[in-house]
């Protein structure tokens, strides 16, 4: 389900931060969105690069494929420590 809602949405695809901040904005305000990003990028969850219209775009990397994955599959319990 967690694959599917990524693919529909468009988050297992390229995006740039000002569609997400877009798509956010009822939730959450562009400082926490961009944090949130950032803080992705730092655990190797999502890369950022330039396009060749040297617009900056993240996508997910591999180890972030595969956390979404086991999410669709296990739930997010799965990330809970149940101590």
């Amino acid at each position: 389900m967690l694959i599917k809602f990524l693919r529909k949405d468009g988050l297992m695809d390229d995006f740039n931060i000002e569609w997400l901040i877009e798509r956010c904005k009822d939730q959450f305000d562009a400082e926490i969105t961009t944090s949130a990003v950032t803080n992705l990028v730092d655990k190797g969850l999502i890369e950022q690069y330039i396009d060749e219209d040297g617009n900056f775009k993240f996508t997910l990397t591999d180890l972030g494929r595969s956390i979404a994955k086991k999410l669709e599959e296990d739930g997010l319990d799965s990330f809970w420590d149940a101590d």
